[in-house]
């Protein structure tokens, strides 16, 4: 399938980068960076299937002559000097639809922000996926004209200046682009495949909200349900150059490690599914076979009709009074018909948000925050004023030894001196206004901060209240499901004996009750396949195996074995 993958990097020389060498090794060239006088030789480099620059209007350039432009433009050793898109191109096309698609997303950058693109296409390594087909995008920092004249910063590509101003983030914007012209390419080609920029939580939300919509059809819906549970996955880390290379030698990385982890959390999750999909099979099933029986009934209950024409005038029996439920009651009887799965994802829906996290939220709070921390700062610049009118008088006293003496004594005044003094005391009551602002608003920052926990506090009683009852009603149902997952185990080890044909087959399956060799038989007719694997037709049969009357049989089975003395094995030892 198409896998969408879109991102935007720097080249910084504060990061010991080159343009001109980034340049040379996408493009597998040759080229002498003129600023270093070093030689950039990439001429053997493999993969790369095409290269083109691209100027604004249609225009191109020589790369050498481009890319040593570019780095005389920036004079700064810390300066930004290219970007780089780096794109995965849809493995269901051919080159040539690659190409095409690589090189006119590069006109378009070239065109829309006014900076040289130069456009590397690569194939995929021998030792990697043979689906990642990819394009390196190399985009000037600053504006470049159709006749190579260098302008100035291209800041509608910088993230930072986007924030202050309020503009969309180029990267996201381009992501979206990407993703639009990637589809159009793959429509155009007649293929279904389709990519989206978002990620798989904004994409299962929208799924969840079609499902939810009762305007839409059930043929809608249901699909749109089935796209939520595919989303439901964790998305996978990027290993990037360096935690490929040490994989593909065989040594274990940090990033490696990320990325099985998700894997197999994925897995447990794919199991999960499976377990969800057969679970919603069997209510659909219960659904028709509950709709025929009603069929039958109303059929039992014409026929009944009829034969009762001769009573209709009789005097019908006073019907007795229904006791309307009490709230407590229906939600009694609405968590006892849940799932300990549905009261899992409830407990963790209901669960309410750290107090904490929602009190530093309240604008109140953050307020009052920025006026402490602005009253701090007044006071800090109040007491370095002091300081320095104390270190005044100091240094006044220490070069004017005899003057301060006779200033001290009454025999001369100095004005100088008395000035300085003025200016101190002054610096010191600002200080000390200064200070018990700050000490007042610390004060009303902590009783508000009190307050608003308290209220947080309060207004999550009843959704803990909530969730207690769900835990307290989990706890019967993980243990049926526990009940279940051994007895299942036992019948599969049943099976492995039945189908293994040992010298006491004959005795297991006379301890078996009728139902349950039916059951046996039904799953060794089956693709045998991987007992691990969560699809393989058994484990699936396996596992739909519940309910109050397997169960019984289950139990029957464990005491007819006893009674007969047969050895049931270690998984099949385990009490319920």
């Amino acid at each position: 399938m198409a896998v969408m993958h879109a991102s935007m990097k720097t080249v910084s020389r504060s990061a010991g980068r080159s343009a001109v060498a980034a340049v040379a090794y996408r493009s597998g060239t040759e080229i002498t960076d003129e600023r270093t006088g070093l030689t950039h030789d990439y001429t053997r480099k493999g993969g790369v299937v095409h290269t083109e620059v691209l100027l604004p209007d249609g225009a191109t350039a020589d790369r050498a002559v481009l890319w040593n432009a570019v780095e005389a433009k920036h004079k700064r050793g810390d300066a930004l000097v290219a970007r780089e898109i780096e794109l995965a191109l849809p493995a269901e096309l051919t080159d040539a639809q690659r190409q095409e698609l690589a090189v006119s997303y590069g006109r378009e950058v070239a065109d829309r922000y006014g900076v040289a693109v130069d456009v590397a296409i690569h194939r995929p390594s021998r030792e990697g996926d043979e689906r990642n087909h990819h394009a390196h995008l190399m985009v000037s920092a600053c504006h470049v004209d159709r006749d190579m004249k260098m302008g100035s910063k291209a800041v509608e590509l910088d993230p930072i200046h986007c924030q202050r101003n309020g503009l969309e983030n180029a990267a996201d914007h381009e992501r979206e682009r990407w993703a639009s012209l990637c589809n159009e390419a793959l429509e155009r080609a007649g293929h279904q495949a389709r990519i989206d920029h978002r990620s798989l939580q904004a994409q299962r939300l929208d799924a969840e909200r079609v499902v939810q919509d009762e305007k839409r059809s059930n043929a809608e819906r249901a699909a749109a349900d089935a796209k939520a549970l595919e989303l439901s996955r964790e998305p996978q880390v990027k290993l990037g150059p360096v935690a490929t290379a040490m994989e593909r030698r065989g040594e274990k990385s940090d990033r490696g490690d990320m990325l099985r982890a998700v894997q197999a959390r994925n897995f447990s999750l794919e199991a999960l599914k499976a377990e969800f999909l057969n679970a919603r099979k069997r209510v659909i099933e219960m659904t028709h076979a509950l709709a025929e029986k009603t069929r039958e009934m109303g059929a039992a209950v014409k026929e009944a009709t009829k034969a009762a024409v001769g009573k209709v005038f009789a005097k019908p029996a006073p019907a007795k009074p229904v006791p309307a439920l009490t709230p407590e009651q229906r939600e009694t009887q609405r968590l006892e018909r849940m799932t300990a799965k549905e009261l899992r994802a409830e407990i963790e829906k209901a669960t309410p948000q750290p107090v904490e996290l929602l009190v530093r939220a309240r604008p109140e709070i953050i307020a009052a925050e920025k006026t402490r921390v602005a009253f701090g700062l007044e006071f800090d610049k109040a007491s370095n004023r002091l300081s320095l009118a104390q270190r005044e008088i100091r240094d006044w006293r220490q070069e004017n030894k005899g003057w301060a003496k006779a200033h001290d004594t009454g025999f001369w005044k100095s004005a100088e001196y008395m000035a300085m003094v003025g200016r101190a005391e002054e610096a010191q009551r600002l200080a000390r206004i200064a200070e018990r602002r700050f000490e007042v608003q610390k004060g009303l920052e902590v009783s508000l901060w009190e307050n608003a926990t308290a209220e947080v506090k309060k207004a999550q009683e009843p959704d803990w209240d909530h969730v207690k009852r769900l835990r307290v009603a989990l706890v019967p149902k993980n243990a049926l499901e526990k009940q279940e997952r051994i007895a299942q185990s036992l019948f599969e080890t049943l099976a492995a004996e039945v189908e293994r044909g040992g010298p006491d087959v004959a005795k297991y399956l006379e301890a078996a009750p009728p139902e349950l060799r039916a059951k046996l038989a039904e799953h060794n007719a089956l693709e045998k396949g991987n007992r691990h694997n969560p699809n393989s037709p058994r484990r699936q049969y396996r596992d739909q195996l519940t309910g109050p009357a397997f169960m019984k049989a289950m139990d029957r089975y464990q005491a007819n074995a006893k009674d007969m003395g047969l050895e049931l094995g270690k998984s099949l030892g385990v009490q319920r």
